[in-house]
């Protein structure tokens, strides 16, 4: 659009267009919180890869863009790794210089990967789940316990079996009056569950609130109305 402006033709769309490109750079922007970069990993404890691994990945998954190529994906990971996992980086470029291959990141993460691999973690967190108790938070429980079953990779009957006698027998009632049967597929099973197990804990919430409220209609109550009629006989006494 064009206007007349001190005698000169002026284009009002032109001026606008350069006016919001100078803005641009002092615009608010929409951030996510942003990842902190990963440790080091030396290799000498196992049992730290895969948090480690686990928190790499998430990394680079979300700053995507900051990795072009899987040359410098290989690049940036050996440059994290320290002692006994430096010296395996080192020794996997020299053989496949050696053997003129080029590496890929899906092979070099695969075997890096089965290089730490805790083999004792099952074991371990199998113990663990059988320890796990419910702490009167469902989503926390289920949490914890997915979290361990990452290694013991529990399904079908036997993770159900053992989720449903840990969980209080309310719970399992809860989904049979929901829902008429007890899912089977693990997911829909999970569904369940953490829905049953919320709205215990809130029928729980609301009876002691109740109950709390209704204190004064016994014994409780008794007495304080008996403290609060002497009270009051006291008062009409000195006047």
């Amino acid at each position: 659009m064009k206007q007349t402006w001190a005698g000169k033709s002026v284009n009002i769309d032109d001026i606008l267009n350069k006016l919001v490109r100078r803005a641009a750079p002092f615009l608010p922007e929409h951030h996510f919180r942003p990842i902190r970069n990963p440790p080091a990993y030396n290799g000498n404890d196992i049992s730290k890869f895969r948090p480690w691994w686990s928190r790499l990945t998430d990394f680079m998954n979300s700053y995507a863009e900051r990795f072009p190529s899987d040359k410098f994906k290989i690049g940036w990971v050996g440059s994290l790794l320290s002692d006994s996992a430096r010296m395996w980086h080192h020794r996997r470029k020299k053989q496949m210089d050696r053997l003129g291959i080029i590496d890929s990141w899906d092979s070099y993460s695969a075997a890096l990967q089965a290089r730490f691999k805790d083999t004792m973690e099952a074991s371990r967190n199998y113990k663990r789940m059988r320890e796990l108790q419910y702490q009167g938070d469902t989503a926390k429980y289920l949490a914890e316990l997915l979290d361990l079953n990452e290694s013991v990779s529990w399904s079908g009957i036997s993770l159900r079996t053992h989720i449903k006698q840990t969980l209080p027998d309310e719970i399992t009632y809860l989904v049979y009056t929901r829902r008429g049967k007890m899912p089977e597929p693990d997911e829909d099973f999970l569904d369940a569950i953490s829905e049953a197990g919320q709205i215990y804990e809130e029928m729980l919430s609301y009876h002691d609130l109740a109950g709390n409220r209704s204190s004064e209609t016994g014994e409780k109550g008794r007495r304080l109305r008996r403290r609060r009629a002497r009270r009051r006989n006291l008062r009409k006494a000195n006047e």
